[in-house]
């Protein structure tokens, strides 16, 4: 149904004058790995976010709290745990990305976060980049239930998305729009169907 339903969204958008073109996605392999808020470790994209996370936090606290009386990503974690019950929904445990960031160390000096860093430049520079150039596009459409949210991530391409319904299982689904880098503009002119 979700297929159907997005092909028939882009046949509509086709004929209302929008020029859509099949691309494939160069080096696909790389895109496959563990979806970014999974527990494991095992990809560059949870490495990267994870020292980032704890540096970019750590950058927040010192330079625009106000009156909150956290420093540092452990004081986050304690608030987090002290009010427990207001901050979680029941049945919930845990925050494993916010625990692991904090045990990293500094990622100016981390080879494991600049081999991840790199490895996402270049899948970015091997992917989207190339659809972009060789196919003269605007934005990528895809279904939000493919790697819509890796290409954004890697590329810190702007993402927007359409809702068109809900699958069998309840869950909405719709057509991510997935602009150029530092085009966010564009993309939700795009969005909007300009």
């Amino acid at each position: 149904m979700t297929i159907t339903a997005f092909n028939e969204a882009i046949r509509k958008m086709s004929s209302l004058g929008a020029t859509v073109l099949e691309t494939p996605l160069p080096n696909a392999p790389g895109w496959n790995y563990t979806f970014v808020r999974g527990s494991s470790r095992v990809n560059n994209g949870t490495i990267q976010i994870q020292y980032d996370l704890k540096t970019d936090i750590a950058d927040t606290l010192q330079t625009r709290r106000v009156n909150s009386g956290a420093n540092t990503l452990q004081d986050v974690i304690n608030f987090t745990i002290k009010l427990w019950d207001l901050e979680s929904p029941e049945g919930q445990c845990c925050f494993p990305v916010l625990v692991t960031a904090d045990q990293l160390g500094d990622r100016s000096t981390s080879g494991e976060y600049w081999l991840a860093k790199n490895t996402q430049a270049r899948l970015y520079q091997e992917g989207p980049a190339v659809l972009f150039e060789k196919f003269r596009l605007d934005v990528l459409v895809l279904p939000t239930e493919s790697s819509s949210s890796r290409l954004g991530a890697v590329g810190r391409l702007p993402v927007g998305s359409v809702p068109l319904g809900y699958d069998d299982i309840n869950p909405p689904f719709g057509m991510a729009f997935v602009g150029r880098c530092i085009e966010d503009g564009t993309t939700l002119l795009d969005i909007s169907g300009r």
